[in-house]
């Protein structure tokens, strides 16, 4: 590293389709830093190249653009899936979750090298607020971006062909979605999402996973069906025969 605190190694999980960064001071013991790496392209066989503050802000300058910077939006709040950017209206919808405060929000744009970004304010409740992003070199320009409550999707993530069942039993909703986002559709388990009003869902965690609990099927895990069973109570009844009068 530039500043002689150690070294980074990068490797290729090759079967998961990603890149782990580990750190090192004596090339010895390893220490994966992936939470300190962000990236928004997926590559193979790559490298690390050590650059300086000024070429950061040469690179950025010739390959960052405005919607690379309105895309990195990282509040929790956000539903990341359903960020709408219009680069002809210079608009940037922002939907968020139920009983976000709108009077006093950050959409905590990622800082880039050398880029500025400006807002005419934080309330976002009543109407869009502009922000003003600087790349040096370039002519800024000016986004209205809207923050809105929106609860469609009801699901936050990516998820299609969904079952719902209301339970007489616990009395709640369940959701019994697709589990979708990946190449090929290739997902290989089911999740299920319950709620009490149809409008709060509370994510329920993994209720089917092929690969561990169906060999025979342990791929593919699209449009699920579902319905509740219904316990029955056996009684056991005593028959009583007299014998006949005579």
């Amino acid at each position: 590293m530039n500043d002689g605190s150690g070294y980074i190694l990068m490797y290729d999980v090759y079967t998961k389709g990603r890149y782990q960064f580990t750190k090192t001071t004596d090339l010895e013991n390893f220490k994966v830093v992936d939470e300190q790496v962000s990236m928004n392209f997926h590559p193979r066989h790559g490298t690390v190249l050590p650059v300086t503050q000024k070429e950061i802000e040469r690179l950025t300058a010739k390959w960052l653009s405005i919607t690379d910077v309105l895309g990195t939006a990282q509040s929790q709040q956000i539903k990341k899936n359903n960020m709408v950017l219009d680069t002809v209206a210079k608009k940037l919808w922002l939907p968020v979750l139920d009983n976000t405060a709108l009077s006093k929000f950050d959409p905590q744009f990622k800082s880039f090298p050398g880029v500025k970004i400006t807002a005419s304010g934080s309330d976002f409740s009543k109407k869009p607020v502009a922000y003003t992003i600087s790349i040096p070199g370039r002519k800024p320009e000016t986004y209205q971006v809207a923050v809105l409550q929106n609860r469609n999707p009801v699901l936050a993530g990516y998820y299609a062909d969904p079952e719902i069942l209301y339970s007489e039993k616990t009395k709640r909703y369940y959701i019994y979605p697709t589990s979708d986002g990946f190449t090929g559709w290739a997902g290989n388990y089911f999740k299920v999402f319950s709620s009490a009003d149809l409008t709060n869902w509370k994510d329920e965690g993994v209720m089917l996973d092929l690969p561990k609990q169906v060999s025979w099927a342990n791929r593919n895990a699209w449009a699920p069906c579902i319905i509740e069973k219904r316990s029955t109570v056996s009684t056991n009844t005593s028959i009583i025969s007299r014998p006949p009068r005579k």
